[in-house]
């Protein structure tokens, strides 16, 4: 269907197509008008071929040209991304073969970002750089992975691998020549720790790399002082060992006011700070940082630190190692037993405010003649008696109960004062209409 007259070059092509012609690419590559489905013509065009469209009533609609028309910017856009999508549907099935996909998210993105660096096509060299990546992100991560399987599964040699690791690194190298890499201190570090030896020397150092591996996965950034976050890991390594084997007097005034509660994170950084000045003198590495920087990496790296407790739940099946070593380096023993005594005291708490309420609700006004209510046989009067009954008085005397959590360390000192609910009650209307009047200010 050749035309006459449209102006164009001989070598110009004509077509007749519906009343609004409007050119597409489908996804067999075909120019295919959108409104009627009519194929057009085989793209890719040839350097200055041309199409005209006109429509039935000879009214001429669209021209299509190579590198000029919408139609075939939108088909070069096409290709590229349709060897994006195949690319990453592969690397997606990769990932599954290989058992990664939990890390698929964390693999993309860095190969993505490397491709683009490094200029790399698609093809053998992707594919290299891919096997880079999850080397990479398997080291990191402490995965079981080898690079001669992921060498076996992307079908690519381990020299191409090997090679575009160093391309990878090199590359990093570049873009940040200021931070080294945070490993390079750790050993220095550790050794200062243990001057004398080294079996406690490779203590620190596990510990201490457990720790920067496990913040770095949580998006710890090591900033413009990598040797301050690695001296700051080295102390909480350091901390964790004196623990365990110093005598209490080391420790202890900085320890007695620690406990589990909307400021944990403080009162951690705060105990750490403390026991840094005690100790601090004792790593002549960190005479050469300044302390501000030091206490500032302290905080960062407490903070991207995820304190699991590990007598609350058992290990789940996907804890690795680092999890483990971090219980250990994470908690000491006085979190801990503070922590088991406020889910104690929490306890004691609720059970104390189920009785106000029934009291409030008039279901514990009978009371006998040693202050003790109907429902004293079905409860356990050791506790009832005790540290519950104290409870109680906080609560009619208007203590919230945050309050009480916080003056947990206190509660033992604490005794009920007459008429309270306490033992030897008056059993007189007066004190009723008062414990009433408690519960009344209590409740509002």
């Amino acid at each position: 269907m050749q035309g006459e007259g449209s102006g164009l070059s001989p070598a110009a092509q004509t077509l007749t197509c519906c009343s609004a012609p409007h050119a597409d690419v489908d996804d067999q590559e075909n120019l295919v008008c959108t409104n009627c489905g009519h194929v057009l013509a085989q793209v890719p065009l040839v350097q200055n071929d041309s199409f005209q469209v006109f429509t039935k009533d000879g009214i001429a609609g669209i021209t299509v040209r190579k590198g000029q028309s919408h139609a075939l910017r939108q088909l070069e856009h096409y290709k590229k991304n349709s060897k994006e999508l195949d690319f990453e549907r592969a690397l997606q099935n990769y990932l599954h073969e290989l058992k990664l996909s939990a890390y698929a998210e964390r693999i993309s993105t860095l190969f993505w970002s490397m491709k683009t660096r490094l200029g790399i096509r698609f093809g053998m060299a992707s594919l290299s750089l891919l096997g880079a990546c999850i080397c990479v992100v398997s080291r990191d991560l402490q995965l079981p992975l080898t690079l001669n399987t992921v060498a076996h599964v992307l079908d690519v040699p381990n020299a191409s691998i090997g090679a575009s690791i160093k391309k990878m690194k090199a590359v990093n190298d570049f873009h940040s020549p200021t931070l080294p890499s945070v490993e390079i201190y750790v050993p220095k570090v550790c050794e200062a720790m243990a001057p004398n030896n080294s079996e406690l020397a490779n203590s620190y150092r596990d510990d201490t790399l457990s720790l920067l591996r496990f913040a770095k996965c949580s998006g710890l950034d090591q900033g413009r002082t990598p040797a301050s976050t690695v001296a700051a890991a080295g102390c909480l390594a350091y901390e964790a060992v004196l623990r365990r084997k110093a005598p209490p007097s080391v420790y202890q005034s900085a320890a007695s006011s620690v406990d589990i509660s909307e400021k944990t994170l403080h009162r951690r950084y705060r105990e750490l700070v403390e026991l840094l000045i005690k100790c601090g003198k004792s790593f002549p590495f960190f005479e050469d940082l300044r302390m501000e920087t030091l206490h500032r990496s302290l905080r960062d790296l407490i903070s991207h630190v995820v304190l699991k407790e590990t007598y609350e739940l058992p290990p789940s099946s996907r804890e690795s190692v680092i999890s483990g070593k971090l219980n250990e380096v994470m908690n000491p023993p006085s979190f801990c037993e503070s922590l088991h005594k406020r889910t104690d005291l929490q306890q004691h708490i609720e059970k104390a405010k189920v009785r106000v309420h029934r009291l409030f609700a008039g279901e514990e006004v009978d009371v006998g003649e040693n202050g003790d209510s109907d429902d004293s046989a079905t409860e356990d009067t050791p506790d009832k008696n005790g540290l519950d009954r104290k409870i109680e008085q906080l609560l009619l005397d208007g203590y919230t109960e945050s309050q009480i959590l916080d003056m947990h360390n206190k509660l033992p000192k604490i005794t009920p004062r007459p008429g309270n609910l306490g033992e030897g009650d008056d059993c007189s209307l007066t004190t009723r209409r008062s414990k009433k009047r408690r519960i009344a200010s209590y409740h509002s």
